[in-house]
Protein backbone atom coordinates (compact mmCIF):
# COMPACT_ATOMS: atom_id res chain seq x y z
CA UNK A 1 0.00 0.00 0.00
CA UNK A 2 2.63 2.54 1.09
CA UNK A 3 4.16 1.72 -2.29
CA UNK A 4 1.50 2.63 -4.37
CA UNK A 5 0.78 6.18 -3.21
CA UNK A 6 4.20 7.95 -4.78
CA UNK A 7 2.65 6.30 -7.90
CA UNK A 8 -0.50 7.45 -7.47
CA UNK A 9 0.76 10.88 -6.35
CA UNK A 10 3.03 10.96 -9.64
CA UNK A 11 0.12 10.13 -11.92
CA UNK A 12 -1.91 12.72 -10.71
CA UNK A 13 0.76 15.29 -10.78
CA UNK A 14 1.36 14.47 -14.34
CA UNK A 15 -2.71 14.69 -15.38
CA UNK A 16 -2.84 17.93 -13.51
CA UNK A 17 0.38 19.87 -15.30
CA UNK A 18 1.10 17.61 -18.62
CA UNK A 19 1.02 19.87 -21.26
CA UNK A 20 -2.15 19.26 -23.44
CA UNK A 21 -1.92 16.22 -25.20
CA UNK A 22 -0.54 16.87 -29.20
CA UNK A 23 -1.66 15.09 -32.27
CA UNK A 24 1.65 14.81 -33.30
CA UNK A 25 1.89 17.19 -35.96
CA UNK A 26 3.07 20.34 -36.62
CA UNK A 27 5.79 22.71 -38.76
CA UNK A 28 7.46 25.77 -39.33
CA UNK A 29 6.60 28.86 -41.31
CA UNK A 30 8.82 29.60 -44.48
CA UNK A 31 8.31 33.73 -45.16
CA UNK A 32 6.47 34.35 -48.19
CA UNK A 33 8.16 37.85 -48.53
CA UNK A 34 10.96 39.83 -46.53
CA UNK A 35 10.13 43.68 -45.94
CA UNK A 36 12.37 45.98 -47.41
CA UNK A 37 12.63 47.46 -43.42
CA UNK A 38 14.42 44.03 -42.90
CA UNK A 39 13.15 41.00 -41.48
CA UNK A 40 11.03 38.06 -42.70
CA UNK A 41 7.00 38.60 -42.72
CA UNK A 42 6.66 35.84 -41.03
CA UNK A 43 8.65 33.55 -38.65
CA UNK A 44 7.70 30.81 -36.09
CA UNK A 45 6.33 27.35 -36.06
CA UNK A 46 3.25 25.90 -34.83
CA UNK A 47 1.48 22.33 -33.42
CA UNK A 48 -1.42 20.45 -33.50
CA UNK A 49 -3.01 19.94 -30.24
CA UNK A 50 -6.12 18.19 -28.67
CA UNK A 51 -7.93 19.13 -25.93
CA UNK A 52 -11.23 18.09 -24.72
CA UNK A 53 -11.88 15.94 -28.49
CA UNK A 54 -11.37 19.70 -29.96
CA UNK A 55 -8.19 19.88 -32.21
CA UNK A 56 -6.69 23.44 -32.54
CA UNK A 57 -3.49 25.00 -34.92
CA UNK A 58 -1.26 26.36 -32.06
CA UNK A 59 1.26 29.02 -33.01
CA UNK A 60 4.16 29.12 -30.50
CA UNK A 61 5.74 31.57 -28.55
CA UNK A 62 8.59 32.73 -30.86
CA UNK A 63 5.72 33.16 -33.76
CA UNK A 64 6.28 36.66 -35.38
CA UNK A 65 4.35 38.41 -38.35
CA UNK A 66 4.50 41.86 -39.61
CA UNK A 67 1.75 43.87 -39.36
CA UNK A 68 -0.91 44.00 -42.25
CA UNK A 69 -5.05 45.05 -42.55
CA UNK A 70 -6.64 41.75 -42.86
CA UNK A 71 -3.93 38.66 -42.13
CA UNK A 72 -5.86 35.11 -41.82
CA UNK A 73 -5.03 31.96 -41.19
CA UNK A 74 -5.86 28.77 -43.25
CA UNK A 75 -5.80 24.87 -44.05
CA UNK A 76 -4.85 24.55 -47.44
CA UNK A 77 -4.62 21.23 -49.52
CA UNK A 78 -1.60 23.07 -51.60
CA UNK A 79 2.23 22.36 -50.89
CA UNK A 80 3.49 24.90 -49.53
CA UNK A 81 5.49 26.01 -52.53
CA UNK A 82 2.86 25.90 -54.88
CA UNK A 83 0.71 28.59 -52.64
CA UNK A 84 0.69 32.02 -53.92
CA UNK A 85 -1.27 34.94 -52.92
CA UNK A 86 -3.42 34.25 -56.10
CA UNK A 87 -4.51 30.68 -55.16
CA UNK A 88 -3.95 30.85 -50.85
CA UNK A 89 -8.07 30.56 -50.51
CA UNK A 90 -9.00 27.81 -53.13
CA UNK A 91 -9.34 24.83 -51.53
CA UNK A 92 -8.34 26.01 -47.81
CA UNK A 93 -10.20 26.39 -44.98
CA UNK A 94 -10.49 29.29 -42.98
CA UNK A 95 -9.82 29.36 -38.97
CA UNK A 96 -9.99 32.56 -38.83
CA UNK A 97 -8.29 36.22 -38.21
CA UNK A 98 -4.74 36.19 -37.01
CA UNK A 99 -5.43 37.22 -33.24
CA UNK A 100 -1.93 38.87 -32.58
CA UNK A 101 1.48 40.18 -34.68
CA UNK A 102 3.30 37.43 -31.86
CA UNK A 103 3.31 35.15 -29.81
CA UNK A 104 1.10 31.61 -28.88
CA UNK A 105 -1.90 31.40 -30.14
CA UNK A 106 -4.36 28.77 -31.08
CA UNK A 107 -7.15 28.41 -33.81
CA UNK A 108 -9.57 25.65 -33.68
CA UNK A 109 -9.70 23.05 -36.33
CA UNK A 110 -13.67 22.83 -37.28
CA UNK A 111 -15.33 19.55 -36.54
CA UNK A 112 -15.44 17.24 -38.93
CA UNK A 113 -12.02 18.44 -40.97
CA UNK A 114 -10.16 15.73 -42.06
CA UNK A 115 -6.26 16.93 -41.07
CA UNK A 116 -5.07 14.02 -43.55
CA UNK A 117 -6.36 16.10 -46.76
CA UNK A 118 -4.30 19.22 -45.61
CA UNK A 119 -0.85 20.11 -46.27
CA UNK A 120 -0.28 23.12 -45.21
CA UNK A 121 -0.76 26.05 -42.25
CA UNK A 122 -0.99 29.75 -44.51
CA UNK A 123 -1.52 33.10 -43.01
CA UNK A 124 -2.59 35.38 -45.88
CA UNK A 125 -3.71 38.88 -46.16
CA UNK A 126 -7.08 38.37 -48.05
CA UNK A 127 -7.85 41.96 -48.41
CA UNK A 128 -4.97 42.18 -50.93
CA UNK A 129 -4.13 38.60 -51.97
CA UNK A 130 -0.72 38.38 -50.36
CA UNK A 131 0.96 35.15 -48.89
CA UNK A 132 2.76 36.09 -45.88
CA UNK A 133 3.96 32.42 -45.06
CA UNK A 134 2.93 29.19 -45.22
CA UNK A 135 4.31 26.20 -43.32
CA UNK A 136 3.84 22.35 -43.94
CA UNK A 137 2.12 20.34 -42.17
CA UNK A 138 4.24 17.22 -41.30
Amino acid sequence: MIRTRPIVALSLFALLFAAPASAGAGGTFTSAFSSFFGGEALVGSFSIVEEDGQRFIEFAPEFKAQGAPDLKVFLSTRAPGAVTGANATAEAVRLGALESFEGRQRYAVPEGTDLSKFSTVIVHCEEYSKLWGAGALK
